[in-house]
């Protein structure tokens, strides 16, 4: 009897997680890549010129109601929306914390940070969960699913050499490598300062934002094999259309 074989479909949307140094413009320059994207603004800090082609979803800024809304939106034929975008990643995983303290661990946060079994075991789950329903929905309305997330400087152990510091998406590791490891794409954006030596100091002499898909000990990031350059980071979302044009 032959070998039988499941066909896979391509997918048409993308993943995408932008983490960055703090104030580097992450919400304007994924915003404008859009015309119309859905926004769980789970930081509370949309700006209002972005109000008049966004939509804010109104759902309880909870685990249930983000689990709720999303499964409305499973629902819908039809979404009038390009893309669904969660900022913030880092808002996300507390928001998942709280409900499983609660659903979990009977409400005892003691139960739950013993050990930090919690953040290793019963987090990593529930986050997991919302993720497989973005995946559904974004593959039935072909619309994009996007984290915007913070970024923080951790020590890194260097087995064969000296230790470092890194920036990572501001996650536990167990969510961190989940979410990572669902994304397509991994953007780190940073502003790359020239500086100038004046006597026997160092000044800023001037910077232009950057992001980059490409893994580097100075960051999390995560992009195919033939990307093999960083791109200006600018508001307008160019460096979105420069990063598919890389990726025919």
């Amino acid at each position: 009897m032959p070998i039988k074989f499941k066909t896979n479909k391509s997918r048409n949307f993308k993943r995408l997680v932008i983490g960055g140094e703090p104030s580097i413009g992450k919400t304007t320059a994924v915003f404008n890549m859009y015309k119309s994207p859905g926004i769980f603004d789970l930081d509370g800090r949309i700006p209002d010129a972005f109000l008049e082609n966004a939509q804010i979803f109104d759902c309880k800024p909870s685990y249930k109601g983000i689990k709720a809304q999303l499964k409305e939106l499973l629902a819908e034929e039809s979404l009038p929306l390009d893309a669904i975008v969660f900022d913030t990643a880092t808002q996300l995983e507390d928001k998942s914390r709280l409900y499983s303290i609660d659903t979990d661990y009977g409400g005892k946060e003691d139960n739950y940070t013993a050990y930090s079994q919690g953040d290793k075991q019963n987090l990593p789950i529930h986050f997991k969960k919302l993720l497989d329903l973005c995946d559904q929905v974004s593959e039935k309305h072909d619309v994009d699913i996007v984290f915007l997330c913070h970024s923080t400087v951790k020590p890194q152990k260097n087995p064969i050499g000296e230790s470092f510091d890194r920036y990572t998406l501001d996650l536990v590791d167990k969510v961190r490598g989940r979410l990572i490891q669902w994304a397509d794409y991994v953007g780190f954006a940073w502003n790359d300062i020239e500086t100038e030596k004046v006597g026997l100091k160092v000044k800023a002499k001037n910077g232009t934002r950057k992001i980059s898909f490409r893994l580097n000990p100075c960051w999390d990031a995560k992009g195919p094999a033939e990307i093999d350059k960083d791109f200006p980071f600018d508001e307008k979302g160019e460096w979105y259309n420069n990063l598919k044009k890389e990726n025919k």
